[in-house]
């Protein structure tokens, strides 16, 4: 058991959240709640706050007043504001350690002052791809906009990450924002995002028996980025193996009339259910019924709606980038390239038409989970990081 700390949260992310569909928000708050509900002491500076619950005793709310968007003076004053906040606290309860959650690279905690208290940084994940983010029909402006961000991105990145005593890293594909080699490196350690193991389950024993209609489940962003458009393409092939299979795409966003389209043109569309929002109470009981889950994204930092698949002991398709390469293992799933829907539609089958590999592919999925990335071992894990960074 880790000994209680007294740790000052610099920037938890742009929103600190319990319920709204926000990843590195409810990232945050799982992160803040369960270090307070394990007796430490926390101040948590934060711009935007929306929760239905308090929280836990131990923890203490810093307001402060929130950045306009790409303004670099405001980025400057919230640094300031952090400071102020910091010393502040110092000053009254002292602070053990300093943690800046992602996103990292923004500069807010470089004012703050360096190795003492120690800080730690993270849990970084990688960038989204340049061709991903910007769009195939980008113009050279925009790739020399987007180049010189992330030339001011990476200066920032080496001054914080100079400052630091350790890095946290989701995953090895989070290696590519190490600004620092050799011995002026921090101390790394992995530490991801968990998953609410006891809310994410498999379905209860007894269920009824679905093999004879294997359903597939997309639930993400309806962007052309996350492969919405690949997987309907793959499905008219599934579709044509296993003739009583049905998809079920659950989300929103800027591809949604595409998808609508590509539904209605479909031979197949009778098959295809457009589930629109869904709300976050009813995601474990959706994967619960669903026999794969499929994430086939263009690029995917890391993957929550996979780890929660997995915890509902779901098999996994999804393409081999990102997070997402060291989040579903043989044992658990497949992978494929981004883009193939022949690759897709042929890893689909295989896992669709053998119940018995699917249920094997559960078994090991939740196993993982509850080994490596329900919340309880990934807070384990990070107060581990704490304990060794205070301790140097």
């Amino acid at each position: 058991m880790s000994s209680p700390k007294s740790i000052f949260i610099a920037h938890p992310s742009i929103l600190l959240t319990d319920h709204l569909t926000h990843g590195d928000a409810l990232t945050a708050f799982n992160f803040v709640s369960r270090l307070a509900l394990r007796g430490h002491r926390l101040n948590v500076v934060a711009e935007h706050v929306a929760l239905r619950d308090p929280l836990p005793d131990g923890v203490r709310l810093h307001r402060i007043r929130p950045r306009r968007p790409r303004s670099i003076t405001d980025q400057v004053r919230c640094a300031y504001r952090i400071r102020r906040v910091f010393e502040g606290v110092r000053s009254t309860e002292g602070v053990d350690l300093v943690h800046q959650l992602n996103p990292v690279d923004l500069g807010l905690s470089c004012l703050l002052p360096a190795a003492r208290p120690p800080v730690v940084l993270g849990p970084y994940v990688p960038d989204w791809p340049a061709v991903v983010r910007l769009g195939e029909g980008a113009g050279p402006i925009q790739h020399a906009a987007y180049r010189a961000a992330v030339l001011a991105k990476t200066a920032i990145r080496r001054r914080e990450q100079r400052r630091a005593s350790t890095i946290l890293l989701s995953t090895p594909a989070a290696e590519t924002k190490l600004a620092l080699t050799g011995s002026s490196r921090p101390r790394i350690r992995y530490v991801s995002p968990g998953v609410d193991a006891g809310r994410f389950t498999p379905p209860p024993s007894g269920s009824p028996d679905r093999s004879g209609e294997p359903t597939i489940l997309f639930l993400a962003n309806l962007n052309v980025r996350k492969g919405i458009l690949t997987l309907l393409d793959a499905f008219d092939a599934v579709a044509e193996r296993l003739p009583t299979c049905r998809l079920r795409i659950g989300g929103e966003g800027q591809a949604t009339e595409q998808v609508r389209q590509a539904v209605q043109d479909s031979r197949h569309g009778d098959r295809i259910e457009v589930l629109g929002r869904v709300e976050p109470d009813a995601v474990p009981d959706l994967m619960q019924v669903s026999d794969v889950f499929c994430l086939p994204s263009f690029a995917e930092p890391f993957g929550i709606s996979v780890l929660e698949a997995m915890a509902c002991g779901r098999p996994v398709v999804a393409t081999g980038i990102g997070g997402l390469a060291y989040l579903v293992r043989p044992e658990g799933g497949r992978t494929v390239p981004p883009g193939d829907p022949a690759a897709l539609a042929a890893a689909l089958v295989e896992v669709l038409k053998s119940p018995e590999l699917r249920a094997a592919m559960g078994r090991f999925n939740r196993s993982l989970v509850e080994r490596q990335y329900a919340w309880e071992r990934v807070i384990d894990q990070l107060e581990a990081a704490y304990d060794e960074t205070v301790t140097r």
